[in-house]
């Protein structure tokens, strides 16, 4: 659980992105509003930092999208985990914070949107998917 891909027009392979987002309700609307755009071909997601841990063990993400606080910790604790990985994947906070774009950055995220801010969470993700897909 907790991925969805990304695959451009031109046939390049899909980007996996892990969704980490512990609110249900706002899980099942990034969901259903990835879902409308046929370069998403498959979105589902995790909600806690260990079944993050668990979902990294198995699977490599080229991209994280992920809510800053957790139930069992905060996108930090996240990251933490994606450091102990042999990847390069970007980190994209979508968080409610009011000062979203500067704790994405203390946290050392490429990107940081607002929740909610759909428009600009597919910017940075098709941004950062086209530097990833080959």
């Amino acid at each position: 659980m907790g991925y969805l891909k990304i695959v451009d027009g031109g046939g390049s392979r899909g980007v996996t992105v892990l969704v980490v987002e512990d609110d249900e309700a706002m899980a099942a609307v990034l969901q259903a509003w990835l879902r409308v755009d046929p370069r998403f071909v498959h979105v589902d997601q995790v909600a806690t930092v260990a079944a993050a841990r668990e979902w990294m063990a198995r699977d490599s993400p080229d991209i994280v999208v992920l809510d800053y606080a957790l139930p069992d910790g905060t996108a930090a604790d996240v990251l933490e985990a994606l450091g102990e990985l042999d990847t390069h994947a970007a980190a994209v906070l979508h968080t409610s914070h009011a000062d979203f774009a500067e704790l994405g950055a203390r946290l050392g995220c490429q990107a940081a949107v607002h929740k909610g801010d759909w428009a600009g969470l597919a910017d940075q993700l098709l941004t950062l998917a086209s530097g990833v897909a080959r």
